[in-house]
Formats: structure tokens, sequence, C-alpha cells
């Protein structure tokens, strides 16, 4: 029995070793399952042996002044640990996190919630990343933002270099990132380089949508080109965001070719001539019919295109819209025609109902119901505040409002919709009810220059959408902020204060305090 006893402090070794090797395990898997679990009950055994196979001197150990005075000291250690393991495993289990950034960096947007809550349809999702890659750590975390709001995204991560057949099966090449998003019978879309939300929720939406809606845009008034990507007064960066929401643009002769009745919606977009008679007729006829109409017209351009939209219950000023209240204007740009609209400048519709951040109109004019239109129902979208006036001379020696200009609350936008098609007095009607039409008295807030500030691209966005029926793709969509990084210099001094400063100064403090007890 002595012999056991003497060799008992083995067992004491082993329990140890095995408690640790088991709190290990669980701080790097999460989980008490398998491995980690049989350690601990080793241990645990091992402990047990040790304390009955050498009572005698656990008993002295137990029964001394020193372990007596230090109990107290080692109940708070390990009543600290035993809170902190506790803390650890319930945040593990429920986690959650806050986005405390002012833009919202860290938060999907309504949009992207949106869509990934609509996905019905499990998507497999590929992700070629190198190990260690933080272009992979950043697309997990993005990923993982979607995949708190449904269950149908799987991911599986392959390093290019260590699968290079598979690699090659998906012609992957590049070093920075490719994720394939496939569905069960086939469909795939591709993401390369750095991936952001826009992006992924983009591919989602194409990958998801069997129904490719086609979008005319009238040519032939001087509008500006579609096509046009660079320019500051271009729209082309509006039509790529409607590419990319799986909308087909294509640009309509309407003089030679009238209007198509396959368009779902026609976009006449700042024409600086008037349209024809014969023109004119044809948007009548397909409005009449069910046609679906934007209409972005600036101020002192096509005044009978301006008159005739009258027709459709919706009054066209010819005035500018002027507002000298410096909260209203951008900051840095002491300019009255351009114009911030914020929330409370938002009329409720499912158009701007998802909207919170502002809406810049540059060199608008007034665009209002009229009243009492038989047949028709016209409401406003959006209103200035009420400093705004219309100005009708902005041209003038002193630019101030003047009896007969709208004062405060001037609209900019209205939606018409055509509830009896017989008071547009056009042959052919079809059916039983008409199309619907909105007009905004700006188009440059639709600009490459402009289509990218606050909430200008989710307004027109969320009106394709609206007349479309995607009702599902209405939302605010995010806007890709750049990201803070730390520089080297910045991570070594991350690193210095950190690692070296803060617990050098509790060492020192601590040392202070105990060179005073002892010596002085």
């Amino acid at each position: 029995m002595e012999l056991i006893a003497k060799w008992a402090w083995v067992l004491l070794l082993i329990g140890c070793v095995s408690l640790v090797g088991s709190a290990s395990v669980w701080w790097v898997t999460g989980t008490m399952d398998g491995t980690a679990t049989y350690w601990a009950i080793a241990g645990a055994v091992a402990l047990l042996g040790y304390a009955v196979f050498d009572r005698d001197r656990v008993g002295e150990t137990v029964s001394s002044r020193s372990f007596i005075y230090g109990s107290g000291s080692w109940l708070m250690v390990v009543l600290a640990g035993v809170i902190a393991g506790a803390a650890y495993k319930v945040s593990n289990d429920h986690d959650k996190t806050w986005d405390l950034t002012t833009e919202g960096s860290y938060t999907l947007s309504d949009h992207s919630i949106s869509i990934a809550s609509g996905i019905e349809e499990p998507v497999e999702i590929l992700a070629f990343y190198r190990k260690g890659s933080p272009d992979r750590d950043n697309f997990a975390r993005l990923l993982g933002r979607f995949q708190e709001h449904t269950d149908k995204l799987t991911v599986s991560y392959h390093d290019p270099l260590s699968s290079p057949r598979m690699a090659a099966e998906h012609e992957v090449t590049s070093d920075h990132g490719t994720v394939i998003l496939s569905t069960a019978d086939g469909r795939k879309k591709r993401l390369e380089g750095d991936i952001t939300e826009s992006e992924l929720t983009a591919r989602i939406i194409l990958l998801l949508s069997r129904v490719e809606h086609r979008i005319c845009w009238t040519i032939g008034h001087g509008e500006p080109d579609p096509d046009d990507e660079y320019s500051e007064a271009g729209l082309g960066q509006l039509v790529l965001g409607l590419e990319a929401l799986n909308y087909q643009v294509t640009k309509s002769l309407v003089l030679t070719e009238g209007v198509d009745a396959a368009c779902e919606v026609l976009i006449i977009a700042s024409p600086d001539s008037d349209w024809q008679p014969v023109e004119r007729e044809a948007l009548a006829k397909y409005v009449a019919n069910g046609g679906q109409v934007v209409v972005l017209i600036d101020p002192f351009e096509s005044d009978e295109l301006a008159g005739e939209l009258e027709r459709y219950g919706v009054a066209v000023g010819a005035d500018l819209v002027w507002d000298e209240n410096f909260e209203n204007m951008m900051a840095g740009l002491d300019d009255p025609s351009v114009i911030v609209l914020r929330r409370r400048n938002f009329m409720p519709h499912a158009i701007t109902s998802s909207m919170g951040a502002v809406v810049v109109m540059s060199l608008a004019r007034s665009v209002g119901p009229l009243p009492d239109v038989e047949g028709i129902a016209v409401e406003s979208l959006l209103e200035t505040g009420f400093s705004a006036w219309a100005e009708t001379n902005p041209n003038g020696e002193t630019v101030e409002p003047n009896p007969g200009e709208k004062l405060g609350d001037v609209p900019l936008m209205v939606v018409a919709e055509i509830m009896d098609p017989s008071v547009l007095d056009v042959p052919g009607v079809m059916g039983e009810a008409g199309g619907r039409m909105v007009v905004i008295g700006d188009s440059e807030f639709a600009s490459n220059a402009l289509i990218n500030v606050g909430n200008n691209k989710d307004l027109l966005l969320n009106t394709i959408a609206w007349l479309t029926k995607e009702e599902a793709q209405i939302g605010e969509r995010p806007s890709d902020v750049d990201v803070l990084e730390i520089s080297m210099p910045g991570q070594a001094l991350v690193c210095l204060i950190s690692v070296i400063f803060v617990p050098g100064s509790t060492a020192l403090f601590g040392a202070l305090v105990l060179f005073r007890r002892r010596w002085l």
C-alpha cells in the first residue's frame, strides 16, 4: 500500500494532463463531444484515484495552514474560471453580433434581406480561396449574414492549390477568389475578386429569376445615351443596375417603330426635343392597354410632351425648383437648385417606404397631380420642404418667390394609375384597366455623377420593380462602403499598444505596489 501511495503522483499527473487536454479541445472546437468528453472523464477518474491512494498526503495538505489561508484565493480563481467558461459556452451557443458602425457596414440592407428570405430552392456555393486568405474570411462573414435569413444557401470551400483538378473543372484561374453559385437544375452564376453585398445579391437574383423583363428605352429625341457608363451626364450606370437585376434594356425608336406591346416598362429619359403627334398617340395607346411608363423630364425642355402629360393627370410646371435653405443643400455646394430630400419628404408608397437615406435632385421642375381627374388616380411621391418654391424665372436679376409661384411642399414625383382607359380617348383599348405612369421632374439625379448618391438608385430601381410587380426587389440597397484597413505602421502601433504598452503598464503598476508594501 505504501508503494502505491509512493507512485500515486503519476495519477495526479495523468489527471491534470487529461483535464488540460479536454479543456484545449473544448476551447478549439467549442464542443465537449467525443475526445474532449473522454479526456475529461479520464482526468476526473485519475484525480479521484490519486485522492484515494495518497489520502494521507492529501489530508495533510488540506489541513495545513497555508492551504487554509490560501483556500479563499483558490476558490476565487476556480470560480472565475467557471464563470469565464460558462460565459464562453453561452456566447458560443447563442452567437449574436451587433453592427455599431454608422454606415451599417456589417448589416445586410433591407433589399438583401428580402432577397435572402425569399429564396425558395437550394443554392450550392463553391468558394475557391487560398487557405488563410483574408478574402476567404471576408466572404465567409458576408455569406454568414445571408445565411441568418435563409437555410437554402450551402457552401463548401476549396483551395485551388490543394484541389487543382476541381479548380480546372470549374475554370478557376484567379488567385483572388472565385465563387460559383448553382441550382439543382444546372443554372450557374459566377463571382470573382473582392465580392460585395450588392454583387452577391445581384447574382442570387439572376440565378433564381426565371423571368427576364424587357425594358424599352426611347431614343431619337436627344436623350442621354443609355450605353454611356463613364461621362457624368450619361445614364449607363442606371442601365447596368437594371441589367444586374435581370432586366433586358433595349433601345426603342418610337417614331418609326411605335411602342412594342412586349415592353414591360417604357423609359422616357430627358428628351430635349418634343415628341411628334404620332408618337404621343402611340404612347397613349400603350398606356391605355396596360403599359408601364417612367418619364424623367427636365426643366424648360419638351414643352409639348410636358403638356401632353396632363392627359394622364400629371401637371408639369414650367419652372425650376429652388431652395435657399442651407439645410437642404449638399455640403460644400452653394447651389439652391440642388436639393437634398430626406425621409420626411417621401410620401407613403411601396416605392419609397423602404428608403431611409436621401435623394438628391439637381435642376428639377415641379411635377404634381392635377385635381379631380376622372378615371385616373394620381398621387405625389416626393415633395420638397416648406422653404422651397417653383421659380418660373431663374435667370432673372433676383430669384425670389413671386405671386403665382408654388411655395412650399413642391411636388417632384407622381404616380398615375389609369383606372378607366377610355379617358385617354384612344381606339383599340383591349382591357378594362389601363397602365401606370411615374413622372419625375429631373433626370440628373439618375446620371452617372449622382446615381450612387443616397437613395437615388433605389428610387429608380424600386420604381421599375414596382411597375414590373417584382415586390421582392423593392428595398434600400446596400452601399458598398469602404472598410477600414490598418496599414503596416498602423498594425505595428496597435501591436505595440495592445501587446507591450498595456500589459507592461499593468506589470509596472503591480511592481510599484509590491515595492511600496515591502520596502517603504
